[in-house]
Protein backbone atom coordinates (compact mmCIF):
# COMPACT_ATOMS: atom_id res chain seq x y z
CA UNK A 1 0.00 0.00 0.00
CA UNK A 2 2.58 2.50 0.72
CA UNK A 3 3.65 2.50 -2.64
CA UNK A 4 0.62 3.50 -3.98
CA UNK A 5 -0.50 6.33 -1.79
CA UNK A 6 -2.13 9.54 -3.04
CA UNK A 7 1.24 11.70 -3.21
CA UNK A 8 -1.91 14.66 -3.27
CA UNK A 9 -3.70 13.01 -0.06
CA UNK A 10 -2.02 10.85 2.25
CA UNK A 11 -5.09 9.44 3.48
CA UNK A 12 -6.05 8.30 0.13
CA UNK A 13 -4.15 5.28 -1.90
CA UNK A 14 -4.66 5.22 -5.82
CA UNK A 15 -6.24 2.36 -7.14
CA UNK A 16 -5.38 1.58 -10.54
CA UNK A 17 -8.12 1.83 -13.61
CA UNK A 18 -10.05 3.96 -11.63
CA UNK A 19 -8.13 6.83 -9.14
CA UNK A 20 -7.91 8.02 -5.56
CA UNK A 21 -9.92 6.20 -3.32
CA UNK A 22 -9.82 5.96 0.74
CA UNK A 23 -7.30 3.91 2.42
CA UNK A 24 -10.25 2.36 4.15
CA UNK A 25 -11.33 0.87 0.61
CA UNK A 26 -11.06 -2.77 0.08
CA UNK A 27 -8.38 -4.07 -3.20
CA UNK A 28 -7.01 -6.73 -4.59
CA UNK A 29 -3.57 -7.44 -5.97
CA UNK A 30 -3.30 -7.08 -9.83
CA UNK A 31 -0.42 -8.15 -12.16
CA UNK A 32 -0.37 -5.69 -14.68
CA UNK A 33 1.35 -8.00 -16.42
CA UNK A 34 -1.10 -10.81 -16.30
CA UNK A 35 0.24 -14.32 -14.82
CA UNK A 36 -0.75 -16.30 -17.21
CA UNK A 37 1.25 -14.30 -20.28
CA UNK A 38 4.17 -16.36 -19.23
CA UNK A 39 2.55 -18.95 -16.70
CA UNK A 40 5.06 -17.59 -13.71
CA UNK A 41 2.19 -17.20 -11.27
CA UNK A 42 2.68 -15.56 -7.85
CA UNK A 43 6.72 -16.92 -7.80
CA UNK A 44 9.61 -14.88 -8.39
CA UNK A 45 10.92 -12.90 -9.61
CA UNK A 46 8.36 -11.70 -12.38
CA UNK A 47 5.14 -12.87 -10.60
CA UNK A 48 6.17 -10.88 -7.71
CA UNK A 49 7.57 -7.62 -9.23
CA UNK A 50 6.35 -4.87 -7.66
CA UNK A 51 6.91 -2.76 -10.32
CA UNK A 52 3.59 -4.13 -12.27
CA UNK A 53 2.01 -4.51 -9.52
CA UNK A 54 -0.81 -2.65 -8.35
CA UNK A 55 -4.29 -2.11 -5.83
CA UNK A 56 -7.24 -2.82 -8.03
CA UNK A 57 -11.13 -3.02 -6.72
CA UNK A 58 -11.67 -6.59 -7.08
CA UNK A 59 -14.34 -7.04 -9.70
CA UNK A 60 -12.96 -4.35 -12.09
CA UNK A 61 -10.02 -6.77 -11.82
CA UNK A 62 -11.94 -9.49 -12.33
CA UNK A 63 -13.23 -7.59 -15.40
CA UNK A 64 -10.60 -6.97 -16.98
CA UNK A 65 -9.15 -10.97 -16.61
CA UNK A 66 -5.85 -11.97 -18.58
CA UNK A 67 -7.00 -9.62 -21.71
CA UNK A 68 -4.27 -8.38 -23.39
CA UNK A 69 -3.94 -4.17 -23.64
CA UNK A 70 -5.25 -2.11 -26.57
CA UNK A 71 -7.78 -0.08 -28.04
CA UNK A 72 -11.32 -1.20 -28.23
CA UNK A 73 -12.98 -0.54 -32.00
CA UNK A 74 -16.07 0.51 -30.20
CA UNK A 75 -16.52 2.63 -26.72
CA UNK A 76 -20.34 2.16 -25.91
CA UNK A 77 -22.10 0.98 -22.84
CA UNK A 78 -22.28 -2.59 -24.13
CA UNK A 79 -18.47 -2.68 -23.86
CA UNK A 80 -17.90 -1.34 -20.21
CA UNK A 81 -19.32 -2.70 -16.94
CA UNK A 82 -21.24 0.58 -15.94
CA UNK A 83 -24.47 -1.48 -15.91
CA UNK A 84 -23.24 -3.51 -12.69
CA UNK A 85 -24.51 -2.07 -9.02
CA UNK A 86 -20.01 -2.22 -7.89
CA UNK A 87 -19.28 0.63 -10.78
CA UNK A 88 -18.30 4.47 -9.73
CA UNK A 89 -18.16 7.14 -12.36
CA UNK A 90 -14.28 6.94 -11.20
CA UNK A 91 -14.12 3.80 -13.31
CA UNK A 92 -16.00 5.12 -16.75
CA UNK A 93 -13.33 5.23 -19.64
CA UNK A 94 -12.54 1.45 -18.92
CA UNK A 95 -13.73 -0.69 -22.15
CA UNK A 96 -13.25 -4.62 -23.43
CA UNK A 97 -14.26 -5.58 -26.63
CA UNK A 98 -12.81 -5.80 -29.64
CA UNK A 99 -9.88 -4.25 -30.66
CA UNK A 100 -9.07 -1.95 -32.98
CA UNK A 101 -5.87 -2.22 -34.07
CA UNK A 102 -6.99 -6.31 -33.50
CA UNK A 103 -9.31 -9.14 -33.73
CA UNK A 104 -8.76 -10.88 -30.55
CA UNK A 105 -10.73 -8.82 -27.55
CA UNK A 106 -8.71 -6.67 -25.48
CA UNK A 107 -8.74 -4.49 -22.45
CA UNK A 108 -8.39 -0.32 -22.48
CA UNK A 109 -7.99 1.40 -19.37
CA UNK A 110 -9.04 4.89 -19.19
CA UNK A 111 -6.84 7.25 -20.29
CA UNK A 112 -4.57 8.75 -17.01
CA UNK A 113 -3.61 4.90 -16.77
CA UNK A 114 -2.86 3.97 -20.57
CA UNK A 115 1.00 5.67 -19.90
CA UNK A 116 1.24 3.96 -16.70
CA UNK A 117 -0.01 0.29 -18.24
CA UNK A 118 2.13 1.10 -21.20
CA UNK A 119 5.24 1.32 -19.15
CA UNK A 120 4.91 -1.13 -16.78
CA UNK A 121 4.36 -3.68 -19.90
CA UNK A 122 7.31 -2.45 -21.32
CA UNK A 123 9.69 -3.18 -18.45
CA UNK A 124 8.39 -6.80 -17.90
CA UNK A 125 9.48 -7.27 -21.64
CA UNK A 126 12.81 -5.45 -21.07
CA UNK A 127 13.51 -7.18 -17.37
CA UNK A 128 12.73 -10.36 -17.98
CA UNK A 129 14.51 -11.87 -21.21
CA UNK A 130 15.41 -15.19 -20.47
CA UNK A 131 19.42 -14.40 -20.03
CA UNK A 132 19.28 -15.34 -16.26
CA UNK A 133 16.89 -18.31 -16.33
CA UNK A 134 13.43 -16.58 -16.26
CA UNK A 135 10.96 -16.52 -18.15
CA UNK A 136 11.15 -14.52 -21.36
CA UNK A 137 8.87 -11.67 -21.80
CA UNK A 138 7.63 -9.74 -24.96
CA UNK A 139 5.39 -7.28 -26.06
CA UNK A 140 3.28 -9.30 -28.35
CA UNK A 141 1.07 -8.12 -31.08
CA UNK A 142 1.20 -7.39 -34.84
CA UNK A 143 3.68 -4.75 -36.15
CA UNK A 144 5.25 -2.72 -38.94
CA UNK A 145 8.88 -4.64 -39.42
CA UNK A 146 10.00 -2.17 -41.52
CA UNK A 147 9.82 0.18 -38.37
CA UNK A 148 9.62 -1.35 -35.13
CA UNK A 149 12.38 -3.79 -33.74
CA UNK A 150 10.92 -7.52 -33.04
CA UNK A 151 13.68 -8.66 -30.40
CA UNK A 152 12.41 -12.00 -29.11
CA UNK A 153 8.74 -11.56 -29.93
CA UNK A 154 8.37 -15.06 -32.17
CA UNK A 155 10.12 -17.05 -29.64
CA UNK A 156 8.83 -15.39 -26.32
CA UNK A 157 7.42 -17.74 -23.65
CA UNK A 158 5.44 -15.24 -22.39
CA UNK A 159 4.11 -12.29 -24.74
CA UNK A 160 1.30 -9.31 -23.34
CA UNK A 161 0.04 -6.81 -25.78
CA UNK A 162 -0.94 -5.36 -28.18
CA UNK A 163 2.56 -3.58 -29.62
CA UNK A 164 0.61 -0.96 -31.40
CA UNK A 165 -1.99 0.56 -28.84
CA UNK A 166 1.02 0.25 -25.90
CA UNK A 167 3.56 2.11 -28.04
CA UNK A 168 0.96 4.62 -28.61
CA UNK A 169 -0.32 5.26 -24.69
CA UNK A 170 3.81 5.45 -23.75
CA UNK A 171 5.16 7.39 -26.39
CA UNK A 172 2.22 10.11 -27.06
CA UNK A 173 0.77 12.90 -24.50
CA UNK A 174 -1.99 11.19 -23.59
CA UNK A 175 -0.63 10.04 -20.20
CA UNK A 176 2.46 11.34 -19.69
CA UNK A 177 5.14 10.15 -16.33
CA UNK A 178 3.03 11.31 -13.30
CA UNK A 179 4.35 12.50 -9.97
CA UNK A 180 2.54 9.32 -8.71
CA UNK A 181 4.50 7.10 -10.81
CA UNK A 182 8.10 9.21 -9.95
CA UNK A 183 7.21 8.87 -6.30
CA UNK A 184 5.98 5.18 -6.65
CA UNK A 185 9.50 4.30 -8.85
CA UNK A 186 11.13 5.97 -5.71
CA UNK A 187 9.50 3.80 -2.99
CA UNK A 188 10.06 0.76 -4.89
CA UNK A 189 13.63 1.06 -5.44
CA UNK A 190 14.66 2.51 -2.17
CA UNK A 191 13.30 0.54 0.39
CA UNK A 192 11.86 -2.85 -1.41
CA UNK A 193 13.79 -4.10 -4.69
CA UNK A 194 16.28 -1.87 -5.28
CA UNK A 195 15.93 -1.41 -9.10
CA UNK A 196 13.95 0.86 -11.27
CA UNK A 197 11.12 1.18 -14.38
CA UNK A 198 13.34 3.19 -16.62
CA UNK A 199 10.46 4.26 -18.89
CA UNK A 200 9.42 6.39 -16.17
CA UNK A 201 12.55 8.36 -15.60
CA UNK A 202 13.38 8.05 -19.57
CA UNK A 203 10.29 7.45 -21.19
CA UNK A 204 11.73 8.24 -24.29
CA UNK A 205 13.72 5.18 -23.82
CA UNK A 206 11.02 3.18 -25.64
CA UNK A 207 11.16 4.96 -28.47
CA UNK A 208 14.92 4.55 -28.75
CA UNK A 209 14.86 0.61 -28.19
CA UNK A 210 12.04 -0.54 -30.66
CA UNK A 211 11.44 2.39 -33.29
CA UNK A 212 14.56 1.91 -35.92
CA UNK A 213 13.44 5.39 -37.19
CA UNK A 214 14.19 6.88 -33.84
CA UNK A 215 16.53 10.14 -34.43
CA UNK A 216 16.53 12.10 -31.10
CA UNK A 217 18.69 12.57 -28.41
CA UNK A 218 20.99 9.22 -28.08
CA UNK A 219 20.12 7.73 -31.91
CA UNK A 220 23.22 5.68 -33.16
CA UNK A 221 23.38 8.08 -35.60
CA UNK A 222 24.54 10.77 -33.03
CA UNK A 223 26.97 8.35 -31.62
Amino acid sequence: MVTDVDPNNSGRYIRTYEGSVSKGSSFNKEHTWAKSHGNFGTSRPAGSDMHHLRPCFSNLNSCRSNYDFGTVATHSSSNDWSDKSWWTDEMDGNYCGTGLNTSARVFEPKDEFKGDVARMVFYMAVRYDGSSGEKNLEVGGSRDTSRFYTYNYSSATGQHGNFVDLYEWATSSIDPVSDFEVNRNNIIDEEYQHNRNPFIDHPEFIEMIYDKTYSGPGALNDL
